[in-house]
């Protein structure tokens, strides 16, 4: 009620732009976004009147107010920062606002622009706006989350100081007057040390508490982007946010990375507990810095949990030894293997598009069994121990199958092509055509992590720290983080074609190239990149490329000649 207020008493206070230029005073009812200037009654009408004034858009005054009050108009600029002119499209490949000059001068080579009205004008009500919001609400959770466990880290260790005094005292109790100034050298150097550990804590909470004044001022701004009546500024505001969320979101990660809970120890000489003799110390005094872990909610993967750990070691000895070369179903012709696996039970699955099915088979290339599907399959992976899912391209959907008896499970729809699929903790992450890499888990809806609108057909794999998947089209490798934080991405000249990716134990990036005939490695970081196999080890156009659980394993699958190959891993 009290923002009301203002924007009345504030709104009362603009002047009619025309009217000043001729001495008068009258007060302004209309505010033209185009013109940006205040307009009064006669002033309208005239405005209106005009064939250039046709389209601009005329909003209330409080509207307008409203808007100045909560957001700075160069948060929401309409107009190019370097052309002047207004942001009429969106590039996709950039993931920016552009203006006509833009095209020609920085995005010659992209393609699929949209007009920004087509996306503001039910923006409001999308998902992405949506994810915005709960985006907030997620990190204003967390940094809540951050500094009730930094002051029960001050609380456990007040506790922990109290009760580790207490042993002291009851082993001073046992010994002669002459330890008294031992005691007291030991307590001021406990003390010291609790303090540089209160002070780091508090110095800690400082800065969240930071972060929750910039999320909180987030938070009202998104409120205020609900009763926007410009569409395009709600957009371009809220894309504003989300920026910023993210900039603070890598803040408070990076602030986590450098937090440590502390406990406190304390070990007593051997000699004092036997009371036999004396020594120059009663004891040692023991802060550990441990790292903090902590569940960390965000709504674009909220069964993910923040990656405190270190990075994969980036060692470059990533070494296969072949096992063997296995016919992928000998007596049939036409082959269209998109997809491999490894079992749990050791045996290879294969994806066959062509006969709508799946095929088992053992080490010696014998099938086992094959499986009847629902259509053309594109790709497979394990789900846990009793289920695996299966992407159907085109169709559009994903299926879970389960592993004893091939029977359905569940059919969920993904509202578009659907190619590469992996899963990592009963996460399912696929790739979809026009959306990007999308998240969905047993009874949830689907929620895309990582937005690629130009994305084309490409594979994916997860670990415990990182998500990576390849652009045919673009002839690139992404990863990013479980939250969807794009780490690096690679794009060379000399690899055309990337399919199947994985990731070894090193956390390292293992792919397959179906123009180029090779399998690459890249180190964890996105530097050092080795090529591993090459056509003579038989790749003839590689598409599927598989790691068992142990990681050790290694299955490649030929596209069209109906050939695999499998190589132990060192």
């Amino acid at each position: 009620m009290d923002t009301e207020n203002k924007s009345s008493n504030f709104s009362s206070d603009i002047r009619c732009s025309p009217c000043l230029f001729e001495g008068k005073t009258n007060h302004a009812i209309k505010w033209c976004t185009e013109c940006q200037e205040g307009l009064c009654k006669d002033c309208l009408d005239n405005h209106r009147a005009l064939v250039s004034a046709k389209k601009h858009k005329v909003i209330p005054m409080q509207e307008y107010v409203l808007t100045l009050t909560h957001i700075s108009p160069s948060e929401i600029n309409t107009n190019c920062a370097d052309h002047g002119r207004k942001l009429e499209l969106f590039c996709p490949a950039h993931d920016e606002p552009v203006c006509t000059i833009c095209i020609p001068e920085k995005h010659r080579h992209c393609e699929n622009f949209i007009p920004i009205k087509e996306i503001a004008e039910h923006w409001k009500h999308t998902e992405a706006f949506q994810d915005i919001q709960n985006s907030l609400s997620d990190t204003k959770h967390n940094i809540e989350n951050i500094i009730s466990t930094c002051l029960e880290n001050k609380t456990s260790l007040t506790l922990g100081k109290a009760s580790k005094q207490q042993d002291m005292k009851a082993l001073r109790r046992k010994v002669n007057e002459y330890l008294d100034g031992l005691e007291i050298k030991m307590l001021q150097n406990m003390e010291e040390r609790y303090k540089d550990c209160i002070k780091e804590i508090d110095s800690s909470l400082t800065d969240i508490e930071h972060y929750k004044t910039d999320i909180l001022k987030l938070n009202s701004e998104i409120d205020c982007m609900k009763n926007l009546t410009s569409k395009e500024k709600c957009f371009l505001g809220t894309r504003n946010i989300e920026n910023k969320i993210i900039k603070l979101k890598r803040n408070l990660e990076n602030r986590m990375d450098d937090m440590r809970k502390f406990e406190i120890s304390v070990s007593f000489d051997p000699i004092f507990a036997s009371l036999r003799t004396m020594t120059a110390a009663l004891g040692t005094v023991q802060f550990d810095k441990l790292p903090m872990s902590m569940e960390m909610r965000d709504c674009k993967h909220r069964q993910a949990q923040i990656p405190i750990l270190r990075p994969h070691s980036t060692q470059a000895n990533t070494v296969l030894s072949q096992k063997q070369e296995i016919a992928v179903l000998p007596n049939v012709q036409n082959h269209l293997v998109t997809g491999c696996l490894i079992l749990p039970n050791d045996l290879y699955l294969f994806v066959h598009r062509n006969g709508n099915s799946l095929v088992v088979q053992d080490k010696t290339g014998n099938v086992n069994s094959t499986v009847s599907i629902s259509g053309s399959p594109y790709d497979v992976a394990i789900l846990d121990d009793k289920h695996m899912v299966i992407s159907y391209g085109s169709l559009a959907y994903i299926e879970v199958v389960a592993l004893s008896n091939d029977q359905l499970t569940k059919r969920m729809p993904v509202n578009g092509h659907c190619s590469g699929i992996c899963c990592f903790r009963g996460i399912i992450y696929v790739a979809v055509r026009q959306k990007g890499i999308c998240t969905l888990s047993m009874g949830k809806n689907v929620n895309i992590l990582i937005r690629c609108i130009t994305f084309d057909v490409g594979y994916v794999a997860a670990s415990n720290e990182k998500l990576v998947y390849t652009d045919s089209k673009h002839r690139s490798v992404h990863c990013h983080d479980l939250l969807g934080v794009e780490l690096w991405n690679i794009m060379l000249n000399d690899m055309q074609c990337p399919r199947g990716v994985q990731i070894d134990i090193r956390g390292n990036i293992l792919f397959c190239d179906s123009k180029s005939n090779n399998v690459t490695r890249v180190l964890s970081d996105g530097t050092g990149r080795h090529i591993l196999l090459e056509t003579s080890s038989g790749l003839k156009d590689p598409f599927g490329l598989h790691l068992d659980e142990s990681r050790k394993h290694l299955l490649i699958c030929n596209l069209s000649d109906g050939r695999a190959f499998s190589f132990n891993v060192k």
